[in-house]
């Protein structure tokens, strides 16, 4: 798959997320309701700048008006402000209940809010602070590798060795 078309992919899925299907001429545009916001679809960060759930760019978006309305604008180009972490990933589901740590794009482990007590609306944060510490804390690894069954322990460090040190 090229990076053009992950890219299309991704903004085809943040479409999605904001339930907006039509077609549109801007790439980096997605039209915004406050309903979005209540849902939890779109934080606002300040005045108008939003960040929008499951990003995976996790940029920041400006609300501008168009002649068609009100969108969400990318703040800057994706491909030069996509923040770093590494191997992981953290994704949630659309209702932003459950949040999927993800290794090289293969799920480790999923974090329920009704086990560690996160709403919808603090998704975003829950998901960045998983990641801080996906990448920093390898205690905290070892403790998600712990709870998972043996054979799926098994199967994670046979397709990634670097995982041994915490089984």
């Amino acid at each position: 798959m090229t990076k053009k078309s992950y890219l299309e992919e991704v903004d085809q899925a943040l479409l999605s997320i904001a339930g907006n299907n039509k077609s549109r001429e801007v790439p980096d545009r997605i039209a915004f309701s406050e309903e979005s916001v209540t849902n939890g679809c779109f934080k606002k960060v300040a005045f108008d700048v939003y960040r929008v759930d499951n990003d995976p760019y996790e940029t920041l978006w400006i609300l501008q008006d168009f002649d068609d309305g009100q969108h969400l604008v990318r703040a800057s180009i994706p491909e030069y402000s996509q923040e770093v972490h590494g191997e992981w990933c953290a994704v949630s589901d659309g209702e932003r209940k459950n949040i999927t740590l993800k290794y090289k794009n293969i799920p480790i482990a999923r974090f329920s809010s009704d086990e560690f007590n996160f709403k919808p609306d603090e998704a975003l944060t829950f998901k960045s602070a998983i990641l801080d510490r996906a990448e920093k804390d390898d205690d905290f690894l070892k403790d998600i590798f712990k709870s998972q069954p043996s054979s799926k322990r098994e199967a994670l460090v046979s397709t990634f060795p670097e995982f041994k040190k915490f089984i």
